[in-house]
């Protein structure tokens, strides 16, 4: 089997990789758009929740 310029396979490697190009717009951080969704409260709580002791994201249930 011969594999030619211009094959499906490439055209969807190429269509994957246009994919992870930078969007054209910028995000807010997950925060904001998390404050935006539930509140500047809520989110607050639900973050320090989610973080261990020194403020990071916790990884697991045993703080791994």
């Amino acid at each position: 089997m011969t594999v030619g310029v211009g094959t499906r396979g490439n055209e969807l490697l190429l269509a994957h990789c246009e994919a992870l190009e930078p969007l054209e717009e910028e995000r807010p951080a997950s925060y904001e758009r998390l404050a935006g969704a539930i509140g500047d409260r809520l989110a607050r709580l639900l973050v320090f929740a989610l973080s261990d002791d020194s403020g990071r994201r916790s990884h697991g249930h045993d703080g791994r």
